[in-house]
Order: structure tokens, then sequence, then C-alpha cells
């Protein structure tokens, strides 16, 4: 793959669940990934249990920032929940989502933004709709850098 004037060289090996696994073979840089059929770009429905990960930017540099919680993505894009937040080893448990949490309907890719907010800290992220159980989350301003899925629960 070329970005600009940059090469980049992967391997990628397909897994028997319609996924493919995915590293970067280039000496100076160490990436790696999974790659998901997509067979639905409708908004997420139900309960969810979240995950994701972060690098929060500080006058030290970066720290780690690890949540999970769990989520229930009601009709009309309304979000309700609680978060677990370890901040570079300060803990925050059941945090409650507040006013201002919503996800907004995918568009025709399954693609979308939402806002996940606690009375101390707002994710906000762009989502990818995988199907009706795994949804992806990146990171879409510069508070942080993030990448996180949630999955259905029942």
């Amino acid at each position: 793959m070329v970005a600009g004037t940059t090469t980049y060289n992967f391997a990628a090996y397909a897994a028997s669940n319609g996924s493919v696994e995915i590293i970067e073979l280039d000496s100076n840089r160490v990436a790696g990934g999974l790659a998901l059929p997509q067979t639905s770009t409708g908004a997420p429905q139900g309960n969810f249990a979240l995950n994701f990960a972060a690098a929060v930017s500080t006058s030290g540099g970066y720290v780690a920032q690890d949540t999970a919680g769990q989520i229930t993505a009601g009709v009309a894009g309304i979000l309700a929940g609680s978060l677990y937040v370890n901040n570079n080893g300060t803990l925050t448990t059941g945090a409650a989502l507040v006013s201002g949490t919503a996800i907004a309907a995918p568009d025709s890719n399954g693609r979308a933004a939402a806002t996940l907010k606690t009375a101390s800290l707002t994710f906000v992220v762009a989502y990818y709709t995988v199907d009706g159980n795994t949804v992806l989350m990146i990171e879409a301003d510069r508070a942080r850098v993030l990448t996180g899925a949630f999955e259905k629960q029942f």
C-alpha cells in the first residue's frame, strides 16, 4: 500500500470466520489489525459491553487510558449506561453516562458519530457497524488516540 510517498508492506491471513488478520512487515514500524466482514450498516440497538484503549497527551508525554462499561442503545440515538475508566492508574468506577451522550444514525457505509459523556470525561468517536453484534470505534477529536469496540451482551 502507498500513502503519499510512503510504502507500507503487510501480510494478511484469512480466518475461517471471514475475518482477516493483518500484520505490517516493515522493520521501522509496528502495526497490525483485524479486518471483519461487514454484514450490516444499521444502527446499534440493545445492550452492549464496550471496551476501548487510549493514549492521552499530557505535558509529560502520553499516558494510558483504558475504559470498559455497559451501554444500552435505544431508539432515536439515546444511549444509557456507565463506564469504568483507568486513567494511568487513577480509577473511576461506575461513571454514569449523562446528558450529551448520543449516537447518530449510520450512513449507507455503516459509519456515524457517537459521544459518550460522563460528569468528568467526554469521548467523541466515529463508529462502524460490523453486524448486529459488533461495532468498532476510533477517536474523532484530538483529545486522545483511541480505538475500541462494543459487543452485544444479551
